[in-house]
C-alpha cells in the first residue's frame, strides 16, 4: 500500500514561522475563547424552568491563526466538460491557491473512475503556487464518478503526514455528478477530519443529500453549492472563498464545551440546578456522570460564534428577601499549536427572589426562535422530499409569520437574515421542478449551516444569505467576485495582506483576547466575594 508521508516541512520564511512546526507564534497569548452567559437577572424562588444562553466566540486576532493542511478533491468525470464546469473549477482553484500563505499546505486529488493524487502536500511558497497552479490547469475530464475513492485518498494524504502537530486540516470535496461507481462515499468513516463538500450545477445534476451526508459525517464540516450553469451568475470562486476564509482563520482545534450544573447554599441548604435540555445544533453531546454535558465542536474560526441554549430546572429555595446563587459553570478545552488549554471555568449566577422583575434577553429569545424555525425547516424538507409541496410551503409560511411577529428592543441581525432565508426557501418549494433545481440544495445547505452554526454558500444567493458569516468571509467574498470578473492570479491579495489590513483596523486585536481572559477571571472573583457576603448576611 502506498504511504503518503512525503508532505513538505514548513521551512523558515519569516520571524513568525518556526521550522518544522505548524503554528504561527508571537509574543501574545493565542487562541483565547471568549464565553458569555445570557440569562434573566432574577427569577422566582419557587421551582422553575430557567433557560440560559451560552455564547462561545473565537476571539483571537487573525495573525495568530494556525497553519492549515488542505486536500482539494476535484471531480473530473465526463459531465465536468459540460457548461465549461471544469474550467470554472480550475479558476476557483487558482483563487484558492493564491490566497494560501507560506504557513499553509495544499494537496490536490482528482477522481473519476479512480482517484489520483495530483500533488503531495506542498508548502505554499511562491514557487509552489506556480507548480500546483500549472498542475490544476492541466486537468482533463474522463469517465464515471467514484467519489468514495477520491475521499479515501484525501483521508490517507492527511493521515499519513509526517508533520501533524499544531496544524489544522480539512478536505474540500467538489462534485457535479451522482456517484455511479464504488461504495457510497457517505458511508466512509471520517474520524476527526473536517470535510467541506461542494455541489455545482443544477440540483438535478448531482446528489445534494449525499454531499450533505458526507459533510455531516465529519466534525464541523459544511455542504455548500455553487451556480455554474449560467455564465452570468457562475460563482464557484465566491462559494469556495467563504469556506477558505474560515479555514484561514482557525484559532483553536478540538474545542469542547462542558455545561456544569452548579451547587450552592442558600440559608444553609444545599441547592443544585439540573440540566433538562441542551440545544447546540447537531454537534456531539455527551452526558457525564455528574450531570454535566460536554459538546464537541472541533475547530473554531476567528470571530465565529457557537450558541448553546440550556434549559435548567431550578429547585425551590427559601429566601428572606433575595439570594444570589450559582447555577451554571462553563468549562472549555481546546488545543492551540498542539498544546491543550483548559482556561478557568466561567460561572453564572442568578438572584432568587419572591418578586422577580427581569425579562428574557433579546439574544436568548432570538436563539430559541432560530431553533424553532430550524425544526420547522426540517419538517418542510421532509414534506418536500415526499412531493407534498402544499404542506411544505404551509409550514414555511407559518415560520414566516412567527419570525415577523417576534418582538425585540432593536432589530436582530440573525433573525433578519433568517427571515430572508425562509422567504427564499418558500420560493424554491413552490413545485417539484424548482425544488429539484434549487430548492433541495438550498434547503439542505441551510439545514447543515444552521446545524453547524457555520456559514455555507447557497448558490447565487451567497451574497444575500449571510447567516453565520464572519468578517473575514465578507472580505473574501468581495475579492472572489472581483476575481470572477478578472481572473488574474496576480490580482489576488494574499491572506497575509488581509491580516495586515485587519490589524490596522483593530490595533488591540492581538492583546484583546488576553485582556478578556483576565477580566473574566477578575469578574468571577468579585462575584464569588459578593456571593459570600450575601450568603453570610442571610
Amino acid at each position: 500500500m502506498v504511504t503518503y508521508n512525503d508532505d513538505e516541512p514548513i521551512k523558515v520564511i519569516n520571524e513568525n514561522i518556526i521550522t518544522g512546526q505548524g503554528v504561527v507564534v508571537d509574543k501574545f497569548k493565542v487562541g483565547v475563547i471568549e464565553v458569555k452567559i445570557e440569562r434573566k437577572r432574577d427569577v422566582t424562588n419557587e421551582e422553575t424552568k430557567f433557560p440560559v444562553l451560552v455564547e462561545v466566540t473565537g476571539a483571537a486576532n487573525g495573525k495568530e491563526r494556525m497553519g492549515v493542511d488542505i486536500v482539494a478533491v476535484l471531480d473530473i468525470s465526463g459531465s465536468m466538460s459540460q457548461q465549461n464546469k471544469l474550467e470554472k473549477m480550475k479558476r476557483a482553484m487558482i483563487f484558492l491557491i493564491q490566497k494560501l500563505s507560506q504557513n499553509d499546505r495544499l494537496s490536490v486529488v482528482t477522481f473519476a473512475s479512480q482517484a489520483d493524487r495530483v500533488c503531495k502536500l506542498y508548502q505554499m511558497t511562491a514557487d509552489a503556487k506556480v507548480t500546483v497552479g500549472a498542475l490544476v490547469q492541466d486537468l482533463r475530464t474522463t469517465t464515471n464518478t467514484n467519489t468514495a475513492e477520491g475521499l479515501k485518498m484525501a483521508l490517507k494524504v492527511l493521515n499519513d503526514r509526517t508533520l501533524k502537530e499544531g496544524r489544522a486540516m480539512a478536505i474540500m470535496l467538489m462534485s457535479d455528478g451522482v456517484q455511479n461507481e464504488g461504495p457510497k462515499a457517505e458511508s466512509i468513516p471520517l474520524a476527526d477530519i473536517p470535510v467541506h463538500t461542494f455541489g455545482f450545477g443544477s440540483g438535478k445534476d448531482y446528489n445534494p443529500a449525499a454531499l450533505e451526508a458526507i459533510a455531516k459525517n465529519s466534525i464541523s464540516g459544511t455542504f455548500s453549492y455553487a451556480e455554474v450553469n449560467d455564465s452570468e451568475t457562475s460563482n464557484l470562486s465566491t462559494v469556495f472563498s467563504q469556506c477558505l476564509a474560515g479555514l484561514l482563520s482557525i484559532v483553536v482545534q478540538e474545542l469542547t464545551v462542558t455545561i456544569q450544573p452548579e451547587n450552592d447554599t442558600v440559608l444553609g441548604v444545599l441547592t443544585k440546578s439540573v440540566i433538562q435540555k441542551i440545544f447546540a445544533g447537531d454537534y456531539k453531546k455527551t452526558t457525564n456522570a455528574d450531570g454535566s454535558v460536554t459538546i464537541t465542536f472541533g475547530d473554531l474560526y476567528q470571530q465565529e460564534v457557537r450558541k448553546i441554549v440550556v434549559e435548567f430546572l431550578l429547585p425551590a429555595v427559601v429566601v428572606k428577601t433575595t439570594a444570589d446563587t450559582k447555577i451554571i459553570g462553563v468549562k472549555r478545552s481546546f488545543k492551540v499549536g498542539g498544546l491543550l488549554k483548559n482556561p478557568r471555568p466561567t460561572v453564572g449566577t442568578v438572584t432568587r427572589t419572591k418578586t422577580p422583575s427581569s425579562e428574557e434577553s433579546d439574544k436568548l429569545k432570538a436563539e430559541i426562535l432560530r431553533i424553532e424555525t430550524l425544526e420547522t425547516i426540517e419538517s418542510a424538507i421532509e414534506k418536500a422530499e415526499k412531493r407534498d409541496f402544499v404542506n411544505a410551503t404551509r409550514l414555511l409560511t407559518d415560520a414566516q409569520g412567527n419570525l415577523d411577529d417576534a418582538e425585540f428592543e432593536e432589530p436582530n441581525p440573525s433573525i433578519e437574515a433568517l427571515k430572508q432565508e425562509v422567504d427564499l426557501m418558500l420560493e424554491y418549494m413552490q413545485d417539484g421542478d424548482i425544488y429539484d433545481k434549487k430548492g433541495r440544495p438550498f434547503a439542505m445547505c441551510s439545514r447543515t449551516s444552521h446545524g453547524r452554526q457555520r456559514f455555507a454558500g447557497r448558490g447565487d444567493d451567497v451574497k444575500n444569505v449571510r447567516s453565520f458569516a464572519t468578517p473575514r468571509m465578507d472580505t473574501f467574498l468581495e475579492q472572489a467576485e472581483a476575481f470572477e470578473n478578472n481572473p488574474d492570479p496576480s490580482s489576488v491579495k494574499s491572506v497575509e495582506e488581509d491580516e495586515k489590513v485587519e490589524a490596522s483596523a483593530d490595533p488591540l486585536g492581538n492583546v484583546a483576547p488576553s485582556l478578556i481572559q483576565y477580566l473574566e477571571d477578575a469578574i468571577e472573583a468579585l462575584n464569588n466575594i459578593r456571593l459570600l457576603i450575601t450568603q453570610s448576611r442571610g
